[in-house]
């Protein structure tokens, strides 16, 4: 999943699968920053910190919620408190079954969401004051972040990665292929995936860190607007809107069709992208489903693990692809801002509330 982001107006909206991904799992998902034009929007504030998980990694580069069903075998949380698992957004206390040790801890933050990023098992988001808290599975501490104000978050496979205030990346928790230890120097976009993260420096140029071999994770050159990294892969839209991709390619998930897009996710093996005219197009692993889009057309796009979820123009959510834990059942309503984790989604309203729904169990997936 990688965790993905994208602007619109002044609001960072995450996109992806987020297991690394898109955050927009990261999208990649997973989680990982989509953005169609350039920048990040700035938020100022504080961060509190919460309570430290173990065996988790730090570094940088220089209201009780409500539940109801959500499809068969999952739930749906609305503004939620802390959790024992991913799908349990904060806001109060309490949680899906209550609190159980390695869950994360909503910390600090105080107003609305300004983006939401949902990645292996927990999720992040981030507070209009700048402020980040994470919730879900903690064992690695990649639901504890760490002091600063940030403006952008990115939720990984069992790490979150967030840009702070100056540009410089922190990463957090599982250091699995050395996914928290970002270079030195500045982004303007980051996006977390599963063994490896992407970020975007301000020239345009793209960089990815992991010390996994098996694949060849090095961005080609030139001049980038967005970035994306999912499960084993990442892409990157060109100024032209055309998308190029690297890194594991065997289910195809690193061959983007011809033509130009606006958006861009990956998740853990296939892609999808946005065209300007609306329409969705997503490549790679289709066993489960993902890439069987549905027609009519979208404003944003997330690919998560097995599953994608995409926004209509009139806010409410459709979701594809595996259903196991109802993440692709998503809630009903109007959203501003979707999130495709591993086995769960999250959902932002319009009033900066979070909604997930999908697998609330901490127990997180092992590494491929």
């Amino acid at each position: 999943m990688s965790c993905h982001k994208l602007l619109v107006g002044a609001l960072v909206l995450a996109v992806g699968s987020c297991e690394g991904r898109t955050s927009f799992r990261s999208t990649s998902a997973g989680g990982g920053a989509v953005i169609s034009s350039g920048g990040i929007a700035p938020t100022g504030g504080a961060l509190s910190a919460g309570m430290a998980g173990s065996g988790g990694t730090t570094k940088t580069s220089g209201t009780q919620g409500t539940s109801s069903e959500a499809g068969a075998g999952g739930r749906m949380w609305t503004g939620g408190a802390t959790g024992d698992g991913g799908a349990s957004a904060p806001g109060g206390t309490g949680g899906f079954g209550g609190a159980m040790p390695g869950s994360g801890v909503a910390a600090g933050g105080s107003g609305i969401f300004t983006e939401v990023s949902a990645g292996g098992q927990h999720c992040c988001a981030l507070w209009a004051n700048g402020s980040v808290s994470c919730w879900g599975d903690n064992q690695h501490g990649q639901a504890t972040p760490p002091a600063g104000t940030f403006i952008q978050i990115s939720a990984g496979l069992s790490d979150t990665c967030g840009l702070l205030s100056d540009g410089t990346a922190a990463c957090w928790g599982d250091n699995f292929a050395g996914a928290c230890d970002p270079p030195a120097g500045t982004f303007t976009q980051i996006s977390a995936g599963t063994v490896l993260t992407c970020g975007l420096r301000a020239s345009g140029a793209a960089t990815c860190w992991s010390t996994a071999k098996s694949d060849n994770y090095t961005p080609p050159a030139g001049v980038f607007t967005q970035i994306v990294a999912g499960g084993e892969h990442a892409c990157g839209l060109r100024p032209d809107g055309t998308a190029a991709c690297w890194g594991r390619r065997s289910e195809g998930q690193s061959t983007p069709p011809a033509g130009a897009f606006v958006q861009i996710t990956a998740g853990d093996y296939h892609t999808c992208g946005l065209r300007a005219d609306g329409t969705a197009v997503c490549w790679g692993d289709n066993a489960s489903g993902p890439c069987n889009v549905p027609g009519g057309t979208f404003t944003q796009i997330s690919a998560g693990g097995l599953h994608t979820c995409a926004l209509r123009p009139d806010g409410t959510a459709v979701c594809w692809g595996d259903d196991a834990s109802s993440e692709s059942s998503p809630a009903p309503g109007a959203f501003t801002q979707i999130s495709a984790g591993d086995m769960s989604t999250c959902g932002m309203r319009a009033d900066g509330t979070a909604t997930c729904w999908g697998d609330n169990d901490p127990v997180p997936r092992n590494h491929p």
